[in-house]
């Protein structure tokens, strides 16, 4: 494994390799039979290294300023960012999130033909059942390895993105009480938000899609669900906002308590002399009181975000399905 670690494996392995993984069996065999260690972890591909995306991001921030100063606008860094990632890993973004919406829409359309064929078909035979099999099979596979492989790579490109914000210089002109703020805080909503942006690229089309299928696989009355799903992501947008606006406020009073025990800390023999202990407790508790306030209030929007996320979608199909209980009734009575 030494002597395998000198190179990271990826950037010799083959497609079927990249495609299912293959490439980190080593490692996970590894890690089955004994703790790993950082001299067992692949090192990393000269693409991600930080002082090569450090090198790329300057390369293209002065070129980002040449370019406004000629266009008389304001250099954008987020521009320069976007460039350090190359087109061609944009494109295979794309096209992966397009082959997971494809396949979404695909697979319960075929599920659905093949319980129209079964439910009809006077008698069932291998020749008419197989080839939904095969297909329902390929579309799963396709979609899984598909979602894989874009998890993968936008996670690398979050990951670049949160190293070029963690830039040297930038954490050394920040103060030390803001340091672990930014790394635990900002720096991890950057990653994140990338992967977001990824996410809700495709999402229209998803929407748009999904209810058509839904008005043709179903019946208008699924379309009454969907609005479910509407009323969860307007929620989800007002919370995340209240959220986001709260986080700010957590972070400043985070902020001054750090400060403030910093100055406990520097001024500590004044502070004994004249035995104002109680007195600072108190008012670092009466600080922290009220950061934990915001945490929780915070944690009530972020935590019911995700409630509605894991039940929306049953919630949604029991207000399709009663509605269409009770709005074809006739239908139901008759196969009763």
């Amino acid at each position: 494994m030494e002597d395998a670690s000198v190179r990271n494996p990826r950037e010799k392995a083959g497609f079927l390799s990249l495609l299912t993984f293959f490439w980190m069996n080593d490692i996970m065999k590894l890690g089955s039979k004994q703790p790993l260690e950082e001299k067992h972890l692949f090192p990393v591909e000269t693409s991600n290294q930080a002082e090569r995306l450090v090198a790329d991001l300057e390369r293209e921030w002065l070129v980002e300023e040449r370019a406004s100063e000629q266009n008389g606008t304001k250099p954008r860094l987020w521009r320069a960012m976007m460039r350090v990632i190359s087109y061609r890993e944009y494109i295979t973004m794309a096209l992966l999130r397009s082959l997971y919406t494809i396949t979404f829409i695909a697979l319960p359309g075929i599920v659905s033909y093949f319980l129209r064929s079964i439910s009809t078909a006077s008698d069932i035979s291998y020749k008419t059942t197989l080839p939904f099999v095969i297909g329902i099979s390929l579309v799963a596979i396709t979609r899984s390895t598909g979602q894989a492989q874009a998890t993968f790579n936008m996670e690398l490109i979050a990951t670049r993105m949160k190293i070029l914000n963690l830039n040297r210089s930038i954490l050394e002109d920040t103060i030390s009480e803001n340091t672990i703020n930014l790394v635990s805080n900002d720096a991890q909503a950057i990653e994140l938000s990338g992967i977001a942006v990824y996410d809700i690229s495709f999402s229209v089309l998803d929407i748009i899609a999904s209810m058509a299928l839904l008005w043709y696989l179903v019946a208008w009355q699924a379309m009454i669900g969907a609005t479910v799903f509407l009323a969860v992501a307007a929620y989800g947008s007002y919370a995340a906002h209240k959220a986001g606006k709260i986080r700010h406020q957590s972070a400043a009073v985070a902020d001054k308590r750090l400060e403030m025990m910093k100055d406990i800390i520097t001024g500590i023999r004044v502070v004994k002399m004249y035995a104002w202990e109680w007195n600072f407790r108190d008012l670092v508790a009466q600080i922290r009181r009220k950061e934990i306030s915001l945490i929780r209030i915070r944690g009530f929007f972020v935590s019911s975000i995700y409630a509605l996320f894991f039940t929306s979608s049953a919630i949604a199909g029991f207000i399709s399905v009663t509605t269409l209980l009770l709005t074809d009734t006739e239908k139901y009575t008759n196969v009763v």
